[in-house]
């Protein structure tokens, strides 16, 4: 009994979760874990943590190694829930008037170069801040995208040679692209592509192709970091 408290305590400590839900989620009276394994006539050992846990949004898969009675060891996934955003009211359904035409007609800009209406929701979300601020850090805090900005970036992106499921492929590795300023920024970046790095037409549209990131930077710390490291040269 004793070992078993101590695999649930560090199984609890990995999953961030208090060891009495987890005890009372995993185990019943007989200290069994594994209702289907209880069922059918054998039973599990406690949780084994397995350092395999997989994250997606808010969820994570742990393995549990099972010993049903008279079979070999097999290793089976459950799904421990914690608290997700994955059913979060998607943006546009957050605003109104104005701020939705104007969501709702970038959004049409997106899917006229190929993109799902869903893809749009999500890339528009991060790159006009409502989603992650790894990149934006505070800059871009929950704004609404003017649809000829949208446009404007595409139309830019397209002039570099990035058409069709190149461009897509460049919005789905770097969706922030979509909410930075052309002129300040975009030819900014490839004036330093052109410039300093000496490049020229395929190269500059090979180059984005594999590190789109590029167009977004920000900065150039010399090897003196500033702690921006996504955003720098």
């Amino acid at each position: 009994m004793a070992a078993q408290m101590n695999v649930h305590v560090k199984v609890a400590g990995a999953l961030n979760l208090p060891y009495r839900q987890l005890a009372t989620a995993t185990n019943d009276d007989d200290g069994c874990t594994d209702e289907r394994a209880r069922e059918g006539g054998g039973c599990s050992e406690p949780a084994v943590w397995t350092g395999n846990a997989k994250k997606e949004g808010e969820r994570r898969t742990v393995h549990a190694r099972t010993k049903p009675a008279g079979k070999l060891d097999q290793v089976r996934s459950r799904t421990v829930c914690g608290s997700t955003s994955a059913n979060a009211v998607p943006v546009f359904e957050r605003l109104d008037g104005d701020d939705a035409h104007k969501w709702n007609q970038s959004m049409d800009v997106l899917t006229e170069v190929g993109l799902e209406r869903a893809e749009a929701e999500k890339f528009l979300t991060r790159a006009y801040g409502w989603g992650s601020q790894a990149y934006w850090r505070k800059e871009k805090v929950e704004e609404v995208p003017e649809p000829e900005k949208v446009q404007a970036c595409i139309s830019y992106l397209n002039d570099l040679g990035l058409e069709g499921a190149d461009l897509m492929g460049v919005i789905k590795k770097f969706p922030e692209v979509l909410g930075c300023d052309v002129e300040t920024r975009l030819k900014n970046n490839v004036a330093v592509l052109e410039n300093q790095w000496k490049m020229k037409g395929m190269v500059i549209t090979n180059t984005l192709k594999r590190k789109p990131e590029i167009l977004g930077f920000t900065i150039d710390c010399y090897g003196d970091c500033a702690g921006e490291c996504n955003r720098c040269w």
